[in-house]
């Protein structure tokens, strides 16, 4: 089951027969791993995209314990960094727009949604690593069904991924390869659905292939079974 799942999500793609609007704002799931989130979005912004490019607007997280040196452990590094990635890789000051700070992914995902109800977007592109995507394409759905507010969004996987490179986990921890955060997200998913935090596989499966089209005027018209 793992493996099946993992293969459909990270093959998943904002394309998937859909024509998604130039304007489409994208927004950034970026933590410990965004170089193909940053380079996946210069890649949007270099094909045409006009649309704003928002980040976390936190300055990342630093660990309790010093390096010898006196400066304090980088965990995940904050919106400093990721706004230099992107400019380097060719977006303009001008499309980067900041988030509240968010500390988690489920943070996240409301600070989007805040915002896109507030402005009355009609579609979003979210952009996440392959291995975290199933969970936050299963968060998005969950938190637009608890908040009755539906967006077309278009959940777009970066392609590149060296899965033999060292990964740093939670709290800075050393996780090993990065294909090992492959298992430690998808047992999270069982977790946190029981929390009813998350959708389910069927619900996700039904928003992409049939709801998101039933959107009109910000409302979800066909019911997920």
């Amino acid at each position: 089951l793992t493996q099946g799942v993992f293969k459909m999500f990270t093959a998943m793609n904002l394309i998937m027969g859909d024509e998604v609007p130039s304007q489409s704002p994208i927004f950034l799931h970026v933590r410990y791993d965004y170089d193909n989130v940053v380079n996946a979005a210069g890649r949007l912004v270099a094909q045409g995209n006009k649309g704003q490019v928002l980040l976390d607007g936190s300055e990342g997280q630093h660990g309790k314990n010093p390096y010898p040196n006196g400066k304090k452990k980088v965990i995940w590094h904050g919106f400093s960094l990721w706004i230099g990635e992107l400019f380097k890789r060719g977006v303009p000051m001008e499309q980067i727009r900041l988030t509240q700070p968010a500390y988690n992914t489920p943070d996240e995902t409301k600070e989007l949604l805040r915002i896109a109800q507030a402005e009355k977007w009609e579609s979003v592109i979210i952009i996440g690593n392959s291995y975290q995507m199933l969970r936050i394409v299963l968060g998005t759905i969950k938190w637009m069904e608890k908040n009755n507010f539906w967006l077309k969004c278009y959940f777009h996987v970066p392609y590149g991924y060296e899965w033999t490179k060292a990964m740093k986990g939670p709290q800075g921890t050393d996780d090993g390869q990065l294909i090992n955060q492959i298992l430690a997200e998808y047992q999270r998913v069982p977790e946190y659905q029981l929390k009813n935090d998350l959708a389910t596989l069927q619900e996700a499966i039904n928003y992409i292939h049939y709801g998101r089209d039933s959107i009109v005027d910000g409302k979800l018209t066909q019911k997920l079974n």
